[in-house]
């Protein structure tokens, strides 16, 4: 009777360690849940800030790199034909 006593109390104990166990797996299966939805709304902002600033490289490169580019593509005739008038303003007032 005190085998069977023995091994019965064993086998509770053995069954409270697995529940134990169990619980506790779930407890942690619960925060790694919790982490990782915080970790992926970190991540979305991330990717939505990341697109920000691609947008905003686009928008400064339209505002100062283009009117560079394109006024180094019209302003030389432009600027020929300002010259041509200048130069025949000096030759009006010939040098003594």
């Amino acid at each position: 009777m005190n085998e069977q006593n023995k091994k019965l109390n064993l086998k509770k104990t053995s069954d409270e360690k697995i529940s134990d166990e169990k619980s506790e797996i779930i407890e942690l299966l619960e925060e790694n849940l919790k982490v990782s939805r915080r970790i992926l709304k970190l991540s979305k902002k991330t990717q939505s800030w990341i697109l920000l600033q691609k947008i905003k490289s686009v928008v400064y490169f339209i505002l100062i790199i283009a009117p560079i580019i394109l006024a180094a593509i019209y302003l030389p005739p432009i600027l020929s034909g300002l010259l041509e008038q200048y130069q025949e303003l000096l030759n009006i007032f010939p040098n003594k």
